[in-house]
């Protein structure tokens, strides 16, 4: 039997209860981290690149010159092209037609053909005859059909001829020296199409084909302009040789001249 305190509750001494939260009807799960992706250790989207990618250079920088490299199958490409182009230059030289003209007379000797003699004056120096070109067919009317190479004096001759080799007019030749220079001087009188000009000189003008064209540099001609007239106001000393004043220049024509013939 319980007391009788048991029986009574004091109100005034007892709080409100309210009610809690309610217990937890389910577990709570910790979320699964993202995957991580093991970074590459290179940006370019191939495994194995073809070519490495350029650096880059800082600015104002220009970039280095290339370094070729040889190995020896470039060696022997390079060797074999080489050997190529001799056989070629060869083959040229070898199948190239002589130039045919009359023969030219030669008066005086190689080296030097105008070194002056003792005693002798520039005038009678300029009348010397180096060589001697003929053409089967004057050129012109009452024109003769010899004419020499005299040692003239830089205004035309021999000399003027040496006079624009050293000033760098490769155009102009040795005739004297130069074998090839000679015969296209002899060609040219023979075959070059003849044109009067104002002064009563003649200007020949010869235009090769295609095979001479590979025989003489690729060059599209030849000219040579000569005197047809007598040596005016020879000296003294001088005795006349029945030849006109002869060749003033003669140079080879890389292009078509502006005047033709």
């Amino acid at each position: 039997m319980l007391p009788a305190a048991c029986g009574r509750v004091n109100l005034t001494n007892v709080s409100e209860e309210r009610p809690g939260p309610s217990p937890p009807t389910h577990r709570r799960v910790a979320p699964t981290p993202p995957t991580r992706v093991p970074r590459m250790r290179t940006p370019n989207p191939a495994p194995r690149p073809a070519a490495p990618r350029p650096r880059t250079l800082p600015p104002g920088r220009l970039p280095s010159r290339p370094v070729v490299r040889f190995t020896r199958t470039t060696g022997a490409a390079l060797a074999l092209a080489a050997l190529l182009l001799a056989a070629c230059t060869d083959q040229i030289a070898a199948t190239c037609p002589a130039l045919k003209h009359p023969e030219v007379g030669t008066v005086a000797a190689a080296g030097n053909p105008c070194a002056a003699k003792a005693g002798e004056s520039a005038a009678l120096l300029a009348l010397r005859v180096v060589r001697t070109y003929q053409r089967t067919k004057p050129p012109a009317q009452y024109a003769p059909t010899r004419y020499p190479l005299r040692c003239g004096d830089r205004r035309g001759g021999y000399l003027h001829l040496l006079d624009q080799l050293s000033k760098g007019n490769v155009d102009h030749g040795d005739p004297a020296n130069d074998p090839d220079f000679d015969a296209q001087i002899a060609f040219t009188l023979e075959h070059g199409t003849p044109f009067v000009q104002n002064n009563s000189n003649v200007r020949l003008t010869v235009r090769f084909d295609d095979v001479q064209k590979a025989c003489h540099s690729n060059n599209w001609g030849f000219r040579v302009v000569v005197a047809t007239n007598s040596p005016p106001l020879p000296p003294p000393a001088w005795t006349p040789d029945g030849l006109p004043v002869g060749v003033i220049t003669a140079f080879r024509l890389p292009t078509q001249p502006s005047a033709y013939p």
